[in-house]
């Protein structure tokens, strides 16, 4: 069914971490990524995954991964995690939609012929 391999598609977009990551310096080493990059990502990320749809609009995936931004002190891993959100969006926008189990705003000429009746 096409919707679940949309849902499995936005599962396997979330799993890959925000990367490459930079060398470690004095201001951020293995310890500052994991509190402020790897472990709010895989945190975000498996929420995102336990409530995945296959109608979750980009926009909401912004919403919810975009305060990862905010939380992240090292400019160069912020900008990480600002490349792998903006390669989500793009994949996800790219993920066919298919009609099987979405909603009417989906499906516009199903919509009209409810709205009709």
């Amino acid at each position: 069914m096409l919707v679940l391999d949309r849902t499995e598609a936005l599962k396997r977009m979330l799993v890959i971490a925000p990367g490459p990551l930079h060398t470690p310096t004095v201001l951020c080493g293995t310890r500052e990524r994991n509190r402020d990059v790897s472990g709010p990502w895989a945190l975000t990320a498996s929420q995102l995954m336990a409530n995945a749809r296959a109608d979750v609009t980009a926009v909401r995936l912004e919403a919810t991964l975009n305060p990862l931004l905010l939380q992240c002190a090292c400019p160069e891993c912020r900008s990480a995690i600002q490349h792998r959100i903006r390669a989500i969006v793009s994949e996800w926008l790219a993920v066919r939609v298919s009609g099987v189990g979405l909603p009417h705003v989906f499906r516009p000429h199903r919509l009209i012929r409810w709205l009709v009746n």
